[in-house]
């Protein structure tokens, strides 16, 4: 009796991961040694790859070039019960060579009597873009004279990012983020008023993006003129 409750709840069981597991938008899949034993669907929709197909390959054979051997290190030494991180990022190839990151995730599981690795992918690929192009747009930024600050909309303008390359007037990013100088101190004192009320007066008017011209002190107090243009975030509420 006990061994036919236990055989039971064991179908019961693996009922429950399936259905859990096909109803996933994460890649799902289990592999023994070098070969899949289950991959659900958004592992064929993930990979471009069908069930049959991905059963006729090596789990390695789809990772991109540059991450195999890591990969297939990994994984095999995951299956000796070696201590390994669990969770890492790479990137793969697609049945038709389009290149995408995961963040994938390993563990151990029992499969059809067989101690087998059962791992889960996320796309990441967009992500991994959007920082390969900040990384690109603060390149841009930073070799250039221009000068990209973003402020807080509260009152006396308080800087929540500035490049790097406002060290072209003696600051340093940190000081004008920190507050410990203020944005409006590095206008010339004849040019502050009239700016911090161009600033709120077109903020109030509704306009979008404005353009003006005033003086920047410099840490030494040198004078340098600047042309300024603004855009405006506004929030849908």
């Amino acid at each position: 009796i006990e061994r036919k409750q236990s055989e039971e709840a064991l179908i019961e069981s693996e009922l429950k991961f399936r259905k859990l597991a096909e109803t996933s938008s994460a890649a799902i899949f289990i592999y023994y040694d070098n070969k899949f034993l289950y991959v659900n669907k958004a592992s064929e929709t993930f990979t471009g790859y069908s069930k049959e197909e991905l059963f006729n390959l090596n789990f390695w054979d789809i990772v991109h070039p540059d991450f195999r051997e890591i990969v297939k290190d990994k994984g095999l030494a995951l299956q000796h019960v070696e201590e390994i991180p669990h969770r890492y990022e790479f990137m793969f190839l697609t049945k038709d060579r389009t290149e995408k990151w995961v963040d994938f995730s390993a563990g151990l599981i029992e499969y059809e009597g067989k101690l087998a690795v059962i791992g889960t992918a996320y796309d990441i690929t967009e992500r991994k873009m959007a920082e390969k192009n900040l990384k690109l747009a603060k390149l841009v930024v930073e070799s250039s004279p221009s000068i990209l600050f973003r402020w807080k909309p509260e009152e006396n303008l308080p800087v929540e990012f500035v490049s790097e390359n406002i060290a072209q007037f003696g600051y340093s990013a940190d000081e004008l983020i920190s507050g410990s100088i203020s944005f409006q101190s590095i206008i010339h004192p004849d040019d502050r008023k009239r700016i911090l009320d161009q600033i709120a007066e077109y903020a109030q008017d509704g306009n979008e993006n404005f353009s003006n011209e005033y003086r920047i002190l410099t840490k030494k107090g040198e004078e340098r003129w600047v042309d300024s243009r603004v855009f405006i975030k506004r929030q849908k509420n």
